[in-house]
């Protein structure tokens, strides 16, 4: 049907979705509809140990002129 009312465009589109959404649950299923699943987890938290020695660690880069990056082996695996 062909419309240039665009008040009587959407009554018709409305009417036609809801009878597919119709005919798709006459038959046994439903539309996806779109969602986020959002997970928590638990941990035992930071090491207080672990922690301490990271931050004495930190702290000494300044002095070495270093930022803290990571260094590759030298020698060679194989």
């Amino acid at each position: 049907m062909r419309t240039a009312d665009w008040v009587e465009f959407l009554g018709i589109r409305e009417d036609l979705l809801l009878r597919v959404l119709d005919i798709i649950e006459q038959g046994g299923t439903a539309l996806a509809f779109p969602s986020q699943t959002l997970y928590l987890g638990r941990d035992g938290g930071t090491d207080a140990n672990k922690a301490k020695t990271a931050e004495a660690s930190a702290k000494e880069w300044p002095d070495q002129g270093s930022l803290g990056e990571a260094r590759a082996p030298t020698e060679r695996r194989t």
